[in-house]
């Protein structure tokens, strides 16, 4: 019992620690759009996602498909809502494909989640797609506030 006890108070410090660098790191406005965008992103993706499923795409496939819209969306978003890119020309091409690069690893994570709920439970591809984005998307804040938009924070 005690074991059990120490893990859970572990994971709570854990969590308030990631918390607490998330904070000193980004201001609220950020925070939000950064939330906002996530869940468009979020909404691109399960809806494509059903869409393409309910056409008769595998699911596998039609989350590839579905993700890569979620990235579009959210880079989009994010560039001028969130961390308000004031990038032009060739540099908004290094962005893009900084954002895509930085997106990479947490897609990867994503659709290794994903892939592992549908095969092993029956949850379900939306179910699924939900806890694997939801897993991914603290990867994703890291990642797009210390590596892409770095230079360009309100």
């Amino acid at each position: 019992m005690r074991i059990i006890s120490s893990t859970w108070r572990s994971l709570g410090l854990f969590f308030r620690g990631s918390a607490g660098v998330i904070a000193l790191n980004m201001t609220t406005g950020r925070v939000a759009g950064f939330v906002a965008a996530g869940v468009a992103g979020l909404a691109v993706d399960l809806i494509g996602l059903r869409l393409l499923v309910d056409a008769g795409v595998n699911e596998l496939i039609a989350r590839v498909v579905s993700l890569t819209l979620a990235v579009l969306t959210t880079y989009t978003l994010n560039r001028f809502f969130t961390f308000r890119s004031s990038a032009t020309g060739a540099a908004i091409v290094r962005e893009f494909l900084a954002y895509v690069v930085a997106s990479v690893v947490g897609l990867i994570v994503n659709y290794a989640l994903f892939a592992v709920v549908v095969m092993f439970t029956d949850a379900g591809p939306v179910v699924a797609a939900l806890a694997a984005s939801l897993a991914a998307m603290f990867l994703n804040f890291f990642s797009y506030t210390h590596l892409v938009f770095q230079e360009r924070r309100r």
